[in-house]
């Protein structure tokens, strides 16, 4: 049913959504940004989501993990709400240049957290391989579409062609991915490449999963906690907060990073803490969390001012926090 609002500025909302769903996504990014009447904004948001963003997102998240997958879902939602916490920051954090490359940044992202924690052993694998794509300077990895395409550096740009003839060999990755580029001779998708890599043993759940997780209210806590860490974190100097988020380690050793987003951090808002554009965090995203040594790398500076650094860092973090 519609709803209108008092007074002069008569709104509604099921009128403003239906005008929506024929609205180019940037003139709708400009309305949500532009509308100061909360319940009109979520009707745009939820507008945007639907007919621009959940098209887009579930075709990636099909081509991944399968239209049919238990957890197709779940991911879908997963984006819904990341894309939902971004759109109504619009002013706060900035518009969004493409919107249909953030959404596609965004799936893989929340598609990728899924894997991590299912199988763990073989999202190191495939991490092993998107690292060795963004930093082995035989390589390249590029956007085609929706889809991303990799293959000899001096290929970067090409329309992907090829399909790799053999399964690539995970004690010997490099060898290995640059004998597939030289057989298939042309560029290929990174799906179809991540499919010949071997599969990897993974250990199965713990059958009491269920009972030892959180409770909503401890997962509520938890948010919270990491939203006002975070508050801290980017009031460090630069150079600290480098050295130490690119290093941050969750307890199974994995990166910590990608929890950030779970607590309303966005991509954008992590990669202005970083001194860092969009595509330069989504190319060392599955590589987290970095060494030390390649982080001195970034930084220009030795390994133990890394150290030094993140032992500054944290020292001024613990306490903040006391005053907790």
């Amino acid at each position: 049913m519609c709803r209108q609002t008092r007074g002069s500025a008569s709104v509604l909302p099921c009128i403003v959504t239906s005008a929506a769903a024929a609205r180019a996504p940037e003139s709708l990014l400009r309305a949500i940004a532009e509308c100061r009447d909360p319940e009109a904004r979520d009707e745009l948001c939820a507008a945007m989501i639907r007919d621009h963003a959940l098209p887009l997102a579930r075709r990636i998240i099909g081509s991944r993990l399968g239209i049919y997958s238990a957890e197709a879902d779940d991911v879908i939602a997963d984006v819904s709400m990341r894309l939902l916490r971004r759109l109504r920051r619009l002013n706060a954090e900035g518009t969004i240049d493409s919107f249909a490359g953030y959404v596609a940044i965004t799936a893989h992202h929340a598609i990728d957290d899924r894997l991590r924690k299912r199988y763990p052993n073989q999202t190191l694998l495939r991490n092993r391989l998107r690292y060795l794509l963004t930093h082995d300077a035989r390589f390249a990895l590029w956007s085609c579409g929706e889809r991303l395409a990799c293959g000899f550096a001096n290929w970067k740009g090409e329309m992907p062609r090829a399909k790799p003839n053999a399964m690539l060999d995970g004690d010997a990755l490099a060898e290995s991915v640059a004998e597939t580029f030289a057989r298939a001779g042309g560029p290929m998708l990174l799906d179809a490449l991540m499919k010949a890599l071997p599969q990897v043993d993974e250990e199965p759940p713990p059958s009491d999963e269920a009972d030892d997780a959180p409770s909503a209210l401890d997962r509520l806590s938890a948010r919270e906690l990491l939203a006002r860490l975070w508050n801290e974190i980017e009031e460090l100097p630069l150079r600290q907060r480098i050295a130490l988020v690119l290093s941050l380690r969750d307890d199974d050793g994995g990166s910590a990073v990608p929890l950030l987003p779970l607590a309303g951090i966005n991509h954008d808002r992590i990669a202005r803490a970083l001194a860092l554009d969009g595509a330069e965090l989504e190319a060392i995203w599955n590589a987290l969390p970095l060494d030390d040594l390649t982080i001195a790398a970034r930084l220009s500076v030795t390994r133990q001012q890394v150290i030094n650094l993140r032992k500054a860092a944290r020292a001024r973090l613990a306490r903040r926090m006391q005053r907790w």
